[in-house]
């Protein structure tokens, strides 16, 4: 039994995702609380934002890695298109 799809990407296993536009001043734990408000609580294991030391902001980005592709369907489904923990970034990081 293929985990493929009919477009050949994975079914099944870890999927890793890319949220662009977040607040400048938004760290790990407060991707993760809005992550979890959303209802993905035990639904990822990482969430990575990477940052510039000498600004002291993200580089507004962010990755979170969900433990299935119907998880990252379901995120991408309820935020694509939206603000982000209700802080879309009003200035480049």
């Amino acid at each position: 039994r293929s985990t493929l799809d009919s477009s050949g990407l994975p079914r099944e296993g870890p999927c890793t995702v890319m949220i662009k536009n977040i607040h400048c001043k938004s760290c790990q734990d407060s991707i993760t609380d809005c992550l979890h408000r959303l209802g993905f609580r035990g639904r990822f294991d990482a969430v990575y934002v990477p940052g510039n030391p000498v600004r002291k902001t993200n580089l507004g980005y962010a990755f979170v890695n969900f433990l299935s592709v119907t998880d990252a369907e379901r995120f991408h489904r309820q935020c694509d298109q939206r603000p982000f923990d209700g802080a879309p970034s009003s200035r480049p990081c």
